[in-house]
């Protein structure tokens, strides 16, 4: 079975104040989780820093106040590289499953 993944958002950071936009978020601390359906999970946790108004004529600027966890989803997925974190998430679980170093109980 493939591992599904999900982000948590943990908190939003802002300035009062950016470029005309009240509480601009300038800061999202995050955690990205693996789940293999059968039990074992992995997570990376981090944070995402924007300097830019995030703004695309699909997704056009969302007041705070109206922000969604979608939204922020898009805007981690835009601003992460995605592929990698899964590598990482997928190794943690493959070695939970298929430890490389065993901590044995001592032979005497």
């Amino acid at each position: 079975m493939a591992n599904t993944y999900r982000w948590y958002i943990n908190e939003l950071q802002t300035y009062p104040e950016f470029n005309g936009i009240t509480n601009f978020v300038t800061n999202v601390i995050w955690r990205y989780n693996a789940d293999n359906g059968s039990g074992t999970t992995a997570n990376l946790f981090g944070q995402t820093v924007f300097n830019e108004l995030i703004e695309n004529p699909e997704n056009p600027y969302v007041p705070y106040s109206s922000l969604t966890e979608n939204e922020v989803v898009i805007w981690l997925e835009t601003y992460n590289d995605v592929v990698s974190l899964q590598l990482k998430l997928d190794g943690i679980i493959n070695e939970q499953i298929n430890p490389l170093i065993l901590n044995l109980p001592l032979p005497w």
